[in-house]
């Protein structure tokens, strides 16, 4: 059917389903309606107005949206691989088990959206903006991310291994369970982030912001963070290989419960810093500022300390061999006998 007729159809009923549309809808306002299992691969949607819109297993494959308004659309099992969406404000987009494969989204603004176990592959979503949007169970697949600027949005189980991530600025970000891997971030601005139990691979994040951000149960394997800003991260029982903090500040940072092996800290400020119950393993701390840090009950094997600030560190009840100079254990403090039976009387029975 022609565009006139199916907007004839829907000023009577609402709803079209099982059909195809010809035609343009450029200057159309279409409002308050639901699309059901139509074709609209023969249809325009340059400059049109959809608000309030529910598309439903229909195929919207290669549209073209310039100057559209979205506000309040709904797309559940649809097509729109290779749309184009470049430079639109979106708000209120919901997308479900869709398909965007090869879709342009260059320059785009999203408020309050959700994609939901969508093929995002070689979607571009490059100088995006994203406030309050939802990621969850899509594939990413050569997509791309360069210089995106978000706030205030979640990903759950995204695999970003191939995938061209190197975001500008990521803010009250919320990803858990992703996968990061041969990627280049140097420079980059991370603001009160969670990265929980996600997987970093051969990642260079030198000289960038990533202020107290969260790295919880996370693993990271051949990460260079050198001379990164990181006041106030939280890596506790994270797993930390071949990676170097060289020069970071880690003023506060915690990594409790964590296992570091083969981690370079030397010449990093991580005072006030914790280490409490974590496992070092050929671990460098030359030349860093460790004052006030506490490594209460750390197991330690191979940590260097030489040249190290440690005054007021804490080493209460750590094992292993603690190599410190002379100078370095008189500003110290060693296990507490106070604090080792008020421990056995707090100790769970059994």
């Amino acid at each position: 059917m022609q565009v006139k007729e199916a907007l004839t159809t829907l000023d009577n009923m609402q709803v079209l389903a099982d059909g195809v549309v010809e035609g343009s809808f450029e200057g159309a306002l279409i409002e308050g309606v639901v699309f059901s299992n139509m074709d609209f691969t023969r249809a325009e949607f340059v400059g049109c107005s959809l608000k309030r819109v529910t598309f439903s297993g229909c195929d919207l494959s290669r549209q073209i949206f310039q100057n559209a308004t979205i506000d309040n659309v709904t797309l559940h099992n649809c097509n729109l691989d290779e749309c184009d969406f470049t430079g639109l404000n979106l708000r209120n987009l919901s997308s479900t088990a869709s398909s965007f494969r090869a879709a342009d989204f260059s320059g785009a603004k999203f408020s309050t959206a959700l994609f939901a176990d969508c093929d995002l592959n070689k979607v571009n979503f490059d100088n995006t903006q994203v406030k309050n949007t939802a990621f969850s169970g899509c594939r990413v697949v050569e997509a791309s991310f360069k210089k995106i600027t978000w706030e205030s949005f979640s990903m759950c189980e995204v695999d970003f291994s191939s995938a061209k991530w190197s975001p500008a600025s990521i803010i009250k970000g919320v990803m858990v369970k992703c996968v990061f891997a041969d990627t280049e971030l140097a420079g980059g601005n991370y603001v009160n982030s969670s990265f929980n139990e996600c997987e970093f691979t051969n990642i260079d994040y030198k000289k960038s912001m990533i202020s107290h951000c969260h790295f919880m149960s996370a693993k990271l394997l051949n990460v260079n963070f050198f001379a990164s800003s990181m006041q106030g991260c939280m890596f506790s029982k994270a797993k930390i290989d071949k990676t170097s903090f060289q020069h970071a500040d880690l003023a506060s940072a915690n990594f409790d419960a964590a296992t570091l092996r083969s981690v370079n800290l030397s010449s990093a400020s991580i005072t006030q810093g914790r280490f409490v119950k974590s496992s070092l393993t050929a671990v460098d701390f030359s030349g860093s500022n460790l004052q006030q840090a506490d490594f209460s009950f750390a197991q330690l094997e191979e940590v260097r300390y030489t040249d190290a600030s440690i005054q007021y560190v804490n080493f209460h009840e750590v094992d292993g061999e603690l190599e410190i100079s002379k100078l370095q254990a008189k500003q110290v403090f060693f296990t507490n006998e106070e604090r080792r039976e008020v421990d056995k009387r707090l100790a769970p029975v059994g």
